[in-house]
């Protein structure tokens, strides 16, 4: 049952690094505009996958070149997690504590998605700031969205 806890940690927290890439995008498009061009593209970058979302900050200039890098390495880790991870399966169980060894690794990506949505989160904060947008909303909104989903 460990093996399901930790890969729904990983899962949860690619899911909001997820979220918060699309609003880091919206933001950043969204620069100087009316809440209407936010709540569009927003609704927009929605619809995209990981992979999307991705080139959709690559083609911002939102990150440096070292953090595209990173967001490659996302995409390449979340695929494995959720397309190849029962494929692999079957090698980690034929190993001497090769199901030990998943955790760990479902941890371990737990921990890097982490990692990356918080640099999300510290760019959306940011900018939010910088334009003197009041964040106190934006932050309910984020703990109520945290909250429903535990």
């Amino acid at each position: 049952m460990d093996l399901y806890r930790e890969y729904g940690k990983a899962a949860l927290a690619a899911a909001g690094l997820e979220n918060k890439l699309i609003l880091l995008i919206a933001l950043h498009r969204s620069e100087n505009q009316s809440d209407e061009i936010f709540t569009r593209e927003h609704e927009r970058l929605h619809r995209k996958t990981l992979g999307g979302l991705i080139k959709e900050a690559q083609k911002s200039s939102i990150f440096t070149e070292s953090s595209n890098e990173n967001l490659k390495l996302i995409l390449e880790h979340r695929n494995w997690m959720v397309h190849h991870i029962a494929r692999d399966m079957l090698g980690y169980v034929v190993q001497e504590k090769g199901m030990e060894k998943l955790e760990y690794n479902l941890r371990e990506l737990a921990a890097f998605f982490n990692g990356a949505s918080e640099m999300c989160w510290q760019e959306i904060q940011k900018l939010t700031k910088d334009r003197g947008i009041n964040q106190e909303p934006l932050q309910k909104a984020i703990n109520e969205a945290l909250d429903a989903q535990f």
